[in-house]
């Protein structure tokens, strides 16, 4: 979906693609194509990495905003 797709495009990764489920191939397309389709362990270390990152925006956002609903 559509964090998937924000993710690939954001480490320069092409996921999905042609797979096989049960034997049967599929023709599925990329996302982001364009990307490297050579994956490896430090893509998954920066997709983690990315994903610490953007919890603790978010819990610093969430944070300020208690703090001013506190104050008002």
């Amino acid at each position: 979906g559509w964090p998937e797709a924000a993710m690939a495009g954001a480490l320069g990764v092409a996921l999905s693609g042609p797979r096989s489920y049960s034997g049967a191939k599929t023709d599925d397309p990329f996302v982001n194509a364009s990307g490297d389709r050579d994956i490896d362990e430090n893509a998954v270390d920066r997709a983690v990495s990315a994903l610490d990152r953007s919890w603790a925006a978010m819990l610093a956002v969430l944070g300020v905003s208690v703090a001013l609903i506190w104050l008002i």
